[in-house]
């Protein structure tokens, strides 16, 4: 419901405007992880150094909606993977995390082209799969 509102918000403050959203879905993609205290794994979407991130949200397997990027709300077992603003991208990273981090996880990054001035939401959803250690 959250995520639905925020996009409503978003796209009508760009109609408002003047300005239109190209809508973009990556095909889905498995991530697969053993989980260690010492060892990681990250999921994101890439864009060209060229545009600016300007929003970054994640849907967790419960289906609530963090804000990654700009503002990080995510839980502390996760993060938002940060670089320099022309490196920027939607990734966030998981450390030391439990079986029950498992499942689905849909990342939506809003990018303004600074070529022709267009902005495009690209969403892909990531399943990600835990492993024992044996």
């Amino acid at each position: 419901m959250i995520r639905k509102t925020i996009l409503f918000l978003l796209l009508t403050a760009c109609a408002m405007k003047g300005q239109t959203i190209s809508l973009l879905a990556l095909p889905d993609t498995n991530v697969t992880h053993t989980p260690n205290s010492l060892l990681g794994t990250s999921m994101g979407i890439a864009k060209s150094f060229e545009d600016t991130l300007q929003l970054c949200m994640v849907t967790f397997p419960n289906k609530f909606v963090y804000e990654a990027y700009p503002r990080n709300q995510l839980p502390p077992s996760v993060s938002f993977e940060d670089a320099h603003s022309m490196f920027r991208s939607c990734v966030i990273g998981f450390r030391d995390i439990g079986h029950e981090m498992a499942g689905p996880y849909l990342l939506e990054s809003l990018v303004y082209h600074t070529n022709n001035r267009s902005r495009t939401l690209v969403s892909q959803r990531f399943n990600l799969i835990l492993l024992d250690m044996e």
